[in-house]
């Protein structure tokens, strides 16, 4: 560490000799803020070498100097880049969309001013305050987004049971034409004028819309023959027809053989959607609230545990923001998240944006309460980081009032020095 103890003879030399010097003053002032300049150099290192380096954790209200502001400035950018990374992480362990970028952004803010909050405090302000409030901030936004998410929800439920059951009373109309069928004759002028107006009804258009959702609609959903029934009316097109609304010989031919014997099963697959849909819009209120508000599947451990059985699916261990590197109040808690996509959940159904934001949000929330991020501290190796760069701001200062205004008038430059060892015992 650096040593200015011989800059103080030479300095009362000097002052002797040139009392009636106008310039005293000012190079007074350099010596004084060299010599502070080495001091905070001197108590940075202790800090580092004492706390630091044996630390997990670290506080930086315990800095033994205040911050200057470039170094302040660039800890909470640190700061807020750390909060922004691990919210996204949080959102790519569950498998859903991530937050809005402005609300990426402004969940950070309000992290890092919670941790500046009580880094410049001193202690008159609690951590315990700071989580209790962003934890009761997280879960009321919680809450919003969940009864706009059931909002949409229910609307989307009813447009999906429309659709289901359009499609599904056009094919019963089929249907009803089956026994006036034989596989060995061609098709009756019915079926012909069933296909007529089923593409001039919008049947055609209800069935893509339908099976456009077929991801969001489970594995009852009877994909397979509607999607075959939207490839025949495509590729069996009579080129004859003008208003596209008839089939090749062929293409009856297959919808008769191999269609047909499908409808019943097809129009059951449909009912029982539709009453699905119907049930769910009826509960959503109360129980689809409940689970995107109250639950985030995210199991939070403070001492190295292995998630539980119960778990079932992709579970994946979160990573702590980058400013902390560790979980817990050791450094020792996991934090494990449960793919949301292979959740056996209804929210799962009909996940909208405002349903995915409300899981984060109440996932965060569940993770601040418990302990398990820490909000006061940073990670020893971050705190080296800052220790470092405020230690070359002061080092930087001092070597240059000495180049530049000391030694040209004769002060001795400072010297580097072993760090004094504590007494035993």
């Amino acid at each position: 560490m650096w040593s200015v103890a011989t800059v103080e003879p030479w300095w009362e030399l000097y002052s002797a000799e040139h009392r009636d010097d106008s310039e005293v003053e000012r190079i007074q002032g350099h010596v004084n803020v060299a010599k502070q300049c080495a001091q905070t150099c001197f108590q940075l290192q202790k800090f580092h070498d004492t706390v630091v380096k044996s630390s997990v954790y670290v506080e930086l209200a315990h800095l033994p100097v205040r911050l200057s502001l470039g170094t302040a400035q660039r800890v909470q950018d640190g700061l807020r880049a750390s909060y922004e990374g691990f919210v996204k992480r949080l959102a790519e362990a569950a498998g859903i969309p991530t937050l809005p970028p402005r609300s990426v952004a402004n969940l950070a803010d309000t992290y890092t001013h919670a941790t500046w909050r009580l880094v410049a405090s001193s202690g008159s302000t609690s951590e315990l305050d700071e989580r209790a409030r962003i934890v009761s901030m997280l879960r009321s936004r919680a809450q919003d987004l969940a009864l706009n998410a059931v909002r949409r929800i229910v609307v989307q439920l009813d447009h999906h049971r429309a659709l289901i059951n359009a499609v599904r009373n056009e094919l019963l109309d089929l249907e009803r034409l089956k026994p006036s069928v034989s596989s060995a004759e061609r098709p009756t002028p019915a079926i012909r004028r069933w296909v007529a107006n089923f593409v001039s009804k919008g049947g055609l258009r209800n069935v893509h819309r339908l099976v456009s959702c077929a991801k969001s609609l489970g594995s009852d959903f009877p994909n397979a023959f509607l999607s075959a029934l939207l490839c025949l009316q495509r590729s069996q097109r009579d080129p004859k027809s003008a208003d596209g609304k008839r089939l090749t010989d062929g293409g009856f031919e297959f919808l008769v053989r191999n269609l047909m014997p499908q409808l019943s099963d097809a129009t059951t697959s449909l009912a029982k959607l539709g009453d699905t849909c119907e049930r769910m819009a009826r509960n959503a209120s109360t129980n689809v609230t409940l689970k995107i508000a109250m639950g985030s599947t995210v199991h939070i451990s403070l001492l190295d545990e292995l998630p539980p059985a119960s778990l079932e699916g992709g579970v994946r261990a979160l990573q702590a923001p980058a400013h902390l590197g560790a979980f817990g109040p050791d450094g020792r808690g996991r934090v494990y998240v449960q793919n949301a996509v292979q959740q056996p959940s209804q929210i799962r159904l009909l996940c909208t944006e405002e349903a995915s934001s409300a899981w984060q949000l109440r996932a965060l929330a569940d993770i601040t309460a418990s302990g398990a991020l820490s909000i006061r501290n940073v990670a020893g190796s971050y705190a080296h980081w800052v220790i470092k760069y405020e230690y070359a701001k002061h080092e930087g200062a001092m070597r240059r009032l000495f180049e530049e205004e000391l030694i040209p008038l004769g002060a001795p430059p400072p010297e580097i020095v072993e760090a004094p060892t504590e007494a035993e015992g």
